[in-house]
């Protein structure tokens, strides 16, 4: 499974396992799992740990294309290599021949379709957890590709609600998915929110009611006049009786239960 890679310009060495020029590994653009935001942070998290451990521990899987090393899962942790060597803080070479500093590879073998790749990237991702939305993104560009959601269930374990509110989330704007980074809304009450409200989804969790540290909480029922309304349920079902009209209410609230009670009393 190391093979693949070995006879690459870019290669500085063999312990372990393959390891390679950082400088020489090649990133898709936007093939990455993650939003660049938390990209970003992924790496900044991770810099201080890879210098105190004097490099990469964990390997990058790659795939070769030709004569080039292709990067699949892994550019947090091989871009804080880079950064890290640019500031001094890893060496630029190691080894008595001066070879330059190497990260472990591992390389897929073949040359994986798209599909497989971003499934790849996703179940191989060894850093922080992906975000919600991000992995939404990832699902949106797989069924872009011609898989559907039950496709992805089954490829994942996963089951069609939860694919569903990931694409949901993935659909959301910028500050619903910054409410969710600060803690501010639950992953189910923004999946609500964006379900319902679409692109007014923000405007509606910045308005919800929320706890002493800022977060969203359950809403309180609104009151309403139970007395008026088994009155007026009376009247239309006196009426109704007056003229041998069977009567059907169609009722449009969030307070079902409490509306079902106040009919039943009616009776």
């Amino acid at each position: 499974m190391a093979s693949g890679v070995k006879e690459l310009e870019g290669r500085v060495g063999v312990r372990d396992m393959v390891r390679f020029d950082p400088f020489k590994i090649k990133v898709e653009k936007n093939f990455n799992p993650r939003v660049k935001e938390t990209l970003r942070a992924n790496i900044d998290r991770l810099k201080p740990m890879i210098a105190s451990a004097g490099g990469v521990l964990q390997p990058l899987w790659v795939r070769r294309d030709g004569e080039d090393c292709i990067l699949i899962d892994g550019e947090s942790r091989l871009t804080a290599v880079k950064e890290l060597i640019k500031e001094g803080l890893l060496p630029a070479t190691e080894g008595k021949d001066d070879k330059p500093f190497g990260v472990p590879v591992l390389c897929m073998e073949g040359s994986a379709d798209e599909v497989t790749r971003i499934k790849y990237a996703m179940t191989a991702n060894g850093g922080a957890p992906l975000e919600k939305w991000e992995i939404g993104k990832n699902y949106a560009r797989l069924i872009n590709l011609g898989q559907t959601e039950e496709d992805i269930a089954t490829a994942f374990g996963k089951t069609p609600q939860y694919i569903a509110s990931c694409l949901a989330l993935n659909d959301a704007d910028d500050t619903v998915k910054h409410m969710l980074v600060m803690g501010e809304v639950s992953e189910g009450k923004a999946v609500s929110a964006v379900k319902k409200f679409g692109s007014k989804a923000a405007e509606h969790i910045a308005a919800a009611p929320k706890n002493a540290k800022g977060k969203v909480v359950r809403e309180r029922k609104q009151e309403f006049d139970v007395k008026a309304l088994v009155k007026a349920v009376r009247v239309l079902l006196a009426d109704a009786a007056q003229q041998g009209k069977p009567v059907v209410f169609e009722i449009h609230s969030d307070l079902v239960r409490d509306v079902r009670e106040a009919m039943k009393g009616a009776k």
